[in-house]
């Protein structure tokens, strides 16, 4: 596909139209260029200017659907979604920079409970208004995880996150979430509250 061609982008938008809310563009962004079969003969900051104009495009050709450009980071506040494989593949910091300037259709692949909880505190230290997230693999569409009820009970964020080496934390109004990103265990204190947070897990609190 050539993003910067107007026939590509108009048949693009042809394709959203059947869509009936959400249109999703794959192969956006540096995931798009590094994974091109073929040596690419474009620079990469050619690409990212042009998957974002062409993700821009559809999303101003109609008011039906909104589009979700998958992997397009390189981006603040833009209109359309973003979908992004988080903490996964990449760093904490760099998946919650996405977070905080873009409005994240986010998924993390962990299969295990510790692994989705994990993902899932990390998404709520930087989640906002807009953002979503899918946890757990392929093979595990829909699973519900029992953390997932506890959260329901946290309420809205009322702080933006603190970090303190690997530990970040968050408070919302009916209690908060710690997440320990490094790779030892390390224990914690907060709102009179201390435990210890096993290495890559959250912990939800309530109260």
């Amino acid at each position: 596909m050539n993003p910067a061609s107007s026939g590509w982008r108009h048949q693009v938008v042809r394709n959203c139209r059947r869509a009936p809310d959400l249109c999703f563009l794959d192969a956006m962004g540096d995931d798009g260029y590094s994974r091109m079969s073929a040596r690419p003969t474009v620079s990469l900051s050619w690409w990212r200017t042009q998957t974002t104009a062409l993700a821009n495009y559809a999303e101003n050709a109609s008011r039906r659907y909104h589009v979700i450009a998958n992997n397009l980071i390189a981006v603040t506040h833009p209109k359309f979604r973003v979908a992004d494989e988080m903490f996964g593949r990449s760093s904490a910091s760099r998946s919650l920079q996405v977070l905080r300037r873009t409005k994240c259709f986010c998924f993390a692949k962990f299969g295990t409970e510790q692994g989705a909880r994990y993902g899932f505190t990390l998404f709520l230290m930087g989640a906002g208004k807009g953002d979503r997230i899918s946890v757990g693999t392929d093979s595990q569409a829909g699973k519900w995880w029992d953390f997932f009820t506890k959260a329901k009970s946290l309420g809205r964020a009322v702080a933006p996150a603190t970090t303190t080496g690997n530990l970040m934390s968050r408070r919302f109004s009916n209690g908060f979430v710690v997440v320990n990103a490094g790779r030892a265990s390390q224990r914690f204190s907060r709102s009179g509250v201390t435990r210890t947070l096993a290495a890559r897990d959250g912990m939800i609190v309530i109260g």
